[in-house]
């Protein structure tokens, strides 16, 4: 089994299977029918032959499909697990979390991709076997989850001086006050996105070191909160367009529930606005000319924003 990791990669070329990406015939990926890669297999099954399989990221939604991908089967509730990850429902116990554990583990192992996804399909194997739901695994024995626990135990203590660094505010969304977190240059990891939601119904992350991948600049809110960004969205998108002076590139447009216009818009979350992410690199074009000050200022005037002292 071959992995590899391009999250610009649109069309699957010969002997390829693309997870999380593009609209081809060897594509499995989210769109307006279902909410995650392991759904979307179930009702559009792919017989797998040893192609290379490229993909988005390492989250438990593409862990679980390249498992059923490969195996022909899961248990539903794990991929029903897939689903619920994907929008944004939280566990409960974050140390008892397959996605904080998964994406821990995944930080954890030395080697290349194929490499780390062989450890975390051990990993789940080990789990399906035991029949352990992903949102409550118990504390054992089984080496990767112990590296994985490890990991997260170190993480959680580096938690306060996350928030020590972080800017707050007060937004006015959708007609009501909201808490809401502004982050510099942090890895936003599954661990620190829920111990986040824990305080915040709006968090919003700008890290330069991601740029041009499509997660330099992730804007969300809750789904359980009820609230949602579409006004921020047209906005931001407006902006961007201006910015542009006539030449942004529409000439092979992501379409997407929004827009069709242009080749890498502002991702909308499928229409459903609870999460914005910014364009990604397109060759050697970035697909926004926005910058992280900018984006801010657009949240800022759109939901009125206060700072808390």
């Amino acid at each position: 089994m071959k992995i590899v990791f391009d999250p610009y990669k649109k069309e699957a070329d010969k002997n390829e299977i693309l997870i999380g990406l593009g609209n081809c015939e060897k594509c499995i990926n989210k769109n307006e029918k279902f909410d995650s890669c392991a759904e979307f297999l179930v009702h559009n099954p792919i017989k797998y032959g040893g192609e290379k399989i490229v993909i988005e990221d390492f989250s438990p939604d593409t862990v679980i499909t390249i498992y059923m991908l490969i195996n022909g089967k899961i248990p539903k509730k794990y991929i029903d697990y897939a689903t619920k990850w994907e929008v944004g429902e939280s566990d409960r116990d974050v140390f008892k979390s397959y996605g904080v554990l998964q994406n821990a583990l995944i930080n954890s192992i030395d080697g290349n991709e194929s490499v780390k996804v062989e450890k975390s399909l051990e990993f789940l194997d080990f789990l399906i076997k035991n029949d352990y739901d992903l949102d409550n695994i118990p504390s054992n024995d089984n080496p990767l989850y112990k590296l994985a626990f490890k990991k997260l135990q170190n993480e959680y203590k580096k938690f306060d001086e996350t928030l020590k660094n972080a800017e707050i505010y007060t937004l006015k969304i959708n007609g009501r006050k909201v808490n809401a977190v502004f982050l510099d240059n942090v890895s936003v990891t599954p661990l620190v996105k829920l111990l986040l939601r824990q305080k915040f119904e709006f968090i919003a992350s700008f890290n330069e070191k991601y740029k041009g991948a499509g997660n330099d600049v992730v804007i969300s809110v809750s789904p359980e909160s009820g609230l949602n960004l579409k006004e921020l969205w047209e906005n931001i998108e407006k902006a961007e367009t201006e910015k542009w002076q006539g030449k942004r590139p529409s000439d092979n447009p992501r379409k997407i529930v929004s827009t069709d216009k242009w080749n890498e818009p502002w991702w909308d979350d499928m229409g459903k606005y609870t999460l914005i992410a910014a364009p990604k690199k397109t060759g050697e074009m970035f697909g926004s000319k926005l910058d992280y000050d900018e984006v801010k200022r657009i949240i800022l005037q759109t939901y009125k924003g206060e700072r808390d002292e």
